[in-house]
């Protein structure tokens, strides 16, 4: 889709002060007491890879709840959770579990960032389709990000009998994902996120 923000190679060893990656890739199920991960899981497992490849030291997982219902459930918490349950040490990750909303993420994880006094450059992973909204909430925010968009729903056109006679019907769904994205980008303009 031609909204999305293009990927990027993948950055050699040391080339970021930490990794910032944006939660709504997991829920939460209460009858079996654990994590859920949606397609868009991609933003964390990309930044596992990267800071396993030494590309930044810590990787600092923003994601509160949305949820009205549930406002206990916090993805950063599950997500700290989970990934201590594989072994990831303290040491290597930072979570910010209050945010409910892209620009609560830029802003509650640049207090976080900025206590720590590592003002550098980090990589902002999240969704190409909903990175321009969070470069411009983090931007806001003082924070000198780089794009690394994942979760990819767009590609190189395809022009082939097979595409044209069975369509993918996902397009549908991306629809869905894009006019999400406008109204966020409209809403947060105008009441100065962005």
């Amino acid at each position: 889709m031609a909204w999305e923000v293009d990927d990027i190679a993948e950055p050699p060893p040391g080339t970021y002060d930490g990794i910032i990656v944006l939660g709504g890739f997991s829920t939460y199920n209460e009858k079996f007491d654990r994590i859920n991960f949606s397609c868009s899981s991609d933003r964390l497992m990309q930044a596992l890879q990267l800071q396993k490849k030494n590309v930044a030291p810590f990787i600092l997982v923003s994601g509160g709840s949305g949820s009205l219902t549930f406002p206990e459930h916090r993805e950063g918490t599950r997500v700290r959770t989970y990934l201590k349950k594989l072994g990831l040490p303290d040491s290597i990750l930072l979570i910010e579990n209050d945010s409910k909303n892209t620009y609560e993420n830029a802003v509650f994880s640049a207090k976080i960032l900025n206590a720590r006094k590592t003002n550098g450059k980090y990589l902002l992973i999240t969704s190409g389709y909903h990175m321009r909204r969070s470069m411009g909430c983090f931007t806001k925010a003082g924070l000198n990000c780089v794009p690394y968009s994942v979760d990819l729903h767009g590609g190189e056109s395809r022009y082939s009998l097979d595409y044209f006679l069975a369509p993918d019907p996902g397009v549908l769904s991306d629809w869905n994902l894009l006019f999400h994205e406008w109204i966020g980008c409209v809403t947060y303009k105008m009441i100065g996120y962005l």
